[in-house]
């Protein structure tokens, strides 16, 4: 035939495989030039300016767009254009230009300077009967028994006593390590009425504050209400099948998307409980009875620990972790699971398979990646919801939804039940309804636990007075306005605000610097995505079943895979230079004032809930003042009290030095009793 011409000659052949392999290498070339002239840019315009956080711009990615994006990664796109871009513009590798000559600290543990470190006790760690008001003290029996923070509270039957009570004043002394003040209560005549008229209401100006734990032992000493009566409100409001266990809810409240997993009979048996303990006045604890709710990633006796996934959490567990086990041992009404972001990876709260919005406007997320345990407390289905924060993840959604947060110093509460490991980060800690909340659970939840080793060597966990009259006489609060300044214009002006609440209560203000910004958040990027990366990428399941996760969550991992033993080491040799900063900072002032976030609650698409999105410029924004608490294992809490102009919260960071929790509680809520709450658009009175 010969018509046919052979158009792929020797010759042919030949030049088109030289060319490829040029090709090749010329890109090659190219993208090492590239990476050394972006990190030599960014290294001489960070010399010029130590502080100056690098500003992230990317495009925010949704739809098939970010479908799209999660394949090439899979393939050699990925290696050779779109991971070195992400380098480029997270500026990964600013931490290998830098000559650092530190010891790398791997987990972020520092002993207190000014008070010895306490031994593991068999005694009580604390006394919580000062952070209940004497209207619930003067009416519970002298014996009552609230488990201690042992090595095994199930071995160990030891237990601290509620002090007698023998009038309708109570005082208590506080805070060893300063000079006692004797703090009064008065017994009020009635429950404090909340201003709620209805089950679920709309947006107001109306003054409002939620139910703590205060009010629901109140209701249920005098009989106002029973947790079974709580039990049934909540069961009402998400219409709840008795009997049902799984994820479908048709209530008012399944808008909000809060709980995940939940079993009706369980409930009702734990509140029928809990009413026969009060009726017979004889309760196990002070929280007995008050509802709660678990991060979906914590271990709970018979739920899945699904953490976000359809693939994870198929078997039930067969017991609780440790300080879920404190809780429930306490007689805390268990609800259900919370939602969350997908693994954990996120701080929007974006879940396609079950999204968490804002109480305070539906159309906005609530933050993450405890995104369920915020929107629980601040929809007012519970006073307290468990979560966990390694970059955020509990502070992030508090502020966004309005309700309070507290991650405690690394090691303070046990994580010995964590799914996916960020082994130097991941802290547990608690959503509230108000800082008294926060305070109750942290006395209950704090202590060592001998199956977590980074929790041994903590000193013994004190408690703050917390009297509605207090003032910040002593306490001295330090702020970086350069640090602070990149807030958005709302957020900057609360900050002022509460700045000037501290100097009319007292306390003195001192101007700080925080150097070496940008290198702390790249070795926070670089420690944890190496440490998640190298837990989720050797899990066989992710590799069979992987392609069921979003793709925002698919382009997360596979991001984390190009972390190098170099950076990693570097990273925590940058640590080590991070906590030594704070360590010196904290000898001049007692704790840090400072945003929880640079912006608000960002709005909801159509878009997002087909497969998430991703926008690394809004990550980066939401973990701007949250990152060095997880980076340096420093405790942090924030509070409520402040709205943009569209309304949504606002939420303002206290951070102290380790093991120092108490000062942290003791300023939040002096300032707490300053700042006026507003009723989210959606909310459920379980007390009415």
């Amino acid at each position: 035939m010969s018509e046919v011409v052979c158009l792929m000659t020797p010759r042919s052949l030949m030049l088109g495989t030289c060319y490829f392999f040029g090709g090749l290498v010329l890109l090659f070339v190219s993208k090492q030039l590239w990476n050394k002239l972006s990190v030599y840019g960014n290294l001489k315009s960070l010399q010029k300016s130590p502080q100056n956080l690098k500003d992230i711009k990317v495009i925010s990615l949704d739809g098939n767009a970010l479908r799209c994006i999660a394949w090439l990664l899979t393939t050699w796109v990925g290696d050779w254009f779109i991971f070195p871009a992400v380098k480029h513009v997270m500026n990964g590798g600013y931490l290998e230009s830098l000559e650092l000559d530190e010891i790398p600290i791997f987990y972020p543990i520092e002993a207190v300077i000014d008070r010895p470190l306490a031994a593991i006790q068999d005694k009580p760690l604390c006394d919580i009967s000062s952070l209940i008001c004497s209207n619930i003290l003067d009416s519970i029996p002298p014996s009552i028994s609230v488990p201690v923070n042992n090595l095994d509270t199930k071995a160990n039957q030891e237990s601290f006593i509620v002090r007698n009570r023998t009038s309708a004043t109570s005082t208590v002394e506080l805070r060893n390590e300063v000079p006692p003040v004797a703090v009064s209560y008065d017994t009020p005549k009635d429950i404090p009425r909340s201003t709620n008229s209805s089950s679920l209401s709309s947006d107001s100006d109306i003054p409002f504050r939620y139910w703590s734990i205060s009010d629901y032992s109140f209701a249920y000493r005098n009989g106002v209400t029973t947790p079974s009566a709580v039990a049934e409100r909540f069961i009402a409001a998400m219409k709840l099948r008795p009997g049902f266990y799984g994820e479908e809810q048709t209530g008012d409240l399944a808008v909000i998307g809060a709980i995940s997993q939940f079993d009706v009979d369980a409930i009702l048996l734990e509140a029928k409980l809990s009413t026969e303990r009060w009726a017979s006045n004889c309760p196990l604890s002070v929280v007995d009875g008050v509802p709660v709710a678990f991060k979906e990633e914590l271990t709970v006796r018979g739920f899945g620990r699904r953490c976000g996934t359809s693939i994870l959490g198929r078997a039930t567990n067969s017991e609780d972790e440790l300080i879920v086990r404190r809780l429930r041992d306490s007689g805390m009404l268990f609800l259900g699971m919370t939602s969350m972001h997908e693994l954990g990876l996120g701080v929007t709260g974006c879940n396609p398979r079950q999204q968490a919005r804002n109480p305070h406007d539906p159309g906005f997320y609530t933050g993450g990646s405890s995104s369920g345990s915020a929107a629980a407390v601040a929809s007012g289905l519970c006073p307290v919801a468990l979560g966990s924060d390694g970059g955020g993840s509990i502070r992030v959604p508090a502020a966004l939804c309005g309700v309070v947060g507290l991650k405690p110093t690394f090691g303070r509460f046990s994580v010995s039940g964590v799914d996916v490991k960020a082994y130097t980060f991941i802290s547990r800690g608690c959503i509230c309804a108000s800082v008294r909340d926060a305070a109750i659970v942290y006395g209950l939840c704090a202590g060592p636990d001998p199956v977590y080793h980074p929790g041994l060597v903590q000193p013994q966990p004190l408690l703050p007075r917390l009297a509605p009259d207090a003032r910040l006489e002593g306490i001295r609060v330090g702020v970086d306005w350069d640090y602070t300044s990149g807030a958005d214009p709302d957020i900057g002006s609360a900050l002022r605000s509460v700045v000037q609440h501290v100097t009319d209560l007292g306390g003195t203000v001192h101007q700080v610097k925080l150097t070496e910004l940008e290198a702390a958040r790249v070795a926070h990027v670089s420690v944890i995505s190496a440490e998640v990366g190298s837990d989720v990428s050797g899990r066989s399941i992710m590799v069979q079943e992987g392609h069921h996760l979003n793709p925002e969550t698919v382009c997360t991992v596979l991001s984390f895979a190009g972390i190098s033993s170099t950076n990693y080491i570097q990273a925590c040799r940058q640590r080590t230079r991070a906590m030594r900063q704070f360590r010196e900072i904290f000898r001049s002032v007692d704790c840090l004032l400072l945003p929880a976030t640079k912006a608000t609650a960002y709005p909801i698409s159509d878009r997002h809930l087909a497969c998430g999105f991703s926008d690394a410029g809004l990550m980066v924004r939401y973990m701007h003042y949250a990152y060095l608490g997880n980076l340096t294992g420093l405790p942090g809490i924030v509070i409520p009290g402040y709205y943009d102009g569209g309304g949504l919260p606002i939420g303002i960071q206290l951070m102290a030095a380790w093991w120092r929790e108490e000062i942290l509680l003791e300023v939040a809520n002096v300032l707490e009793q300053r700042l006026p709450l507003k009723k989210p658009s959606i909310y459920v009175d379980l007390m009415s």
